[in-house]
């Protein structure tokens, strides 16, 4: 009896059908410390990195800085990060978002919660357990992705509404 020839034969690999990189935990690291811990205080082991700097930058450093945030957890998905462990990634940023946004008090709980210290710390402890997503995962994490988005527009609109009364209140037309 002789193998049959394959049906579909193997095409070569090109621009077009080569399937992306996968991401390089090395440059997560370097990001997660570039926004949690690149700037020492001298005579202290204390860090903290651009996030709480952006945070300073009204509304748009909050969105750029949720921006690269959200970026990590994209990468970790694609590492092949497990939906559970996606969850707990996904609720450090929501809370980083919605307390972030709280006037002064939000600016400094920014300097003491690393949400991406944490999101990596998960992401390296799936790489050492070997966990592996599943087929679903994608949808769920795109629409984890989109509620946080929601969520910080949502939050800020708020924040925006609550000013505008307020500076109604001491400031009243007349």
């Amino acid at each position: 009896m002789t193998p049959s020839p394959d049906p579909l034969p193997v095409q070569p690999e090109t621009p077009l059908t080569k399937a992306p990189p996968i991401p390089n935990i090395d440059g997560i690291r370097r990001l997660s410390n570039l926004l949690d811990e690149a700037i020492a205080i001298p005579g202290t082991s204390w860090r903290f990195g651009l996030d709480p700097l952006l945070s300073l930058i009204p509304a748009a450093g909050d969105y750029f800085s949720l921006t690269l945030s959200v970026y990590i957890v994209w990468q970790a998905y694609r590492l092949g990060t497990p939906r559970e462990t996606l969850i707990r990634m996904v609720i450090h940023l929501l809370v980083d978002a919605f307390l972030g946004t709280v006037p002064v008090v939000g600016d400094a709980f920014d300097f003491v919660w690393k949400a991406n210290t944490k999101n990596l710390r998960l992401l390296e402890s799936h790489l050492e357990d070997g966990l592996q997503a599943r087929k679903g995962d994608r949808w769920f994490l795109l629409l984890l992705i989109s509620g946080v988005s929601l969520f910080a527009i949502a939050t800020t609109a708020l924040f925006l509404f609550l000013l505008r009364g307020l500076l109604l209140i001491l400031f009243p037309a007349g």
